[in-house]
């Protein structure tokens, strides 16, 4: 019968022979190589979950998941394996990722400067202009924050500087109507022209 590698070992077993300090001749086996484990995967991130695939044999495999809050897509399962009959320590595995991602965001405690929140979603607040939507943010720390964007603050009507000229009145009205508080109206502004004493009638507004 012939010779084989012993399970946990991998290679094409040889018989040799040689002599030893008798001349006598001696088997010798040769060809085995022991299977060795592939390196771990390196947790960089927030978003997987390795913690099954450490220390993984040759033809070993594990299944890696996704990070809460993160939840896995159907059909976008993660997995990784090291290879049949590795015989090199520290070999990287075969990956797939699996697909992740979050479908729950949790409301802010405190509603930022410029939103609304409001039955039916978020909106900008009076003041702001844009379409307001909330998204999910990771943290260095790997926590959930809700983000609002979209709103900004409407620019401030700017105001023209300058006073308007006097109103000027026709002769013929010059004894009736009251033009004192019109003499210096800034641009934007208006005043109210009354009636003198004795003359009576509703107040006007000039612009």
């Amino acid at each position: 019968s012939s010779w084989q590698c012993a399970m946990g070992y991998m290679g094409t077993a040889v018989k040799s022979c040689r002599l030893d300090r008798q001349c006598a001749a001696e088997p010798t086996l040769s060809g085995c190589l022991p299977l060795q484990a592939c390196a771990d995967l390196t947790d960089e991130g927030c978003e997987y979950d390795f913690s099954d695939c450490k220390g993984l044999m040759a033809n070993q495999t594990c299944t890696i998941r996704c990070k809460p809050p993160f939840t896995e897509v159907q059909g976008y399962e993660g997995s990784a394996s090291c290879a049949a009959g590795n015989i090199v320590a520290g070999t990287p595995l075969n990956v797939t990722l699996p697909r992740c991602e979050i479908t729950s965001c949790p409301e802010k405690n405190v509603v930022p400067i410029g939103y609304v929140k409001r039955l039916g979603g978020w909106f900008c607040a009076d003041g702001w202009n844009g379409t307001a939507s909330v998204t999910c943010t990771l943290s260095a720390g790997c926590n959930v924050e809700c983000d609002a964007r979209g709103c900004a603050p409407l620019a401030p009507v700017r105001r023209l500087a300058g006073t308007c000229a006097p109103v000027e009145l026709p002769s013929s009205h010059r004894c009736s109507v009251d033009i004192s508080v019109c003499a210096a109206v800034d641009v934007g502004s208006n005043c109210t022209l009354t009636c003198k004493a004795p003359f009576q009638g509703a107040a006007e507004t000039a612009v």
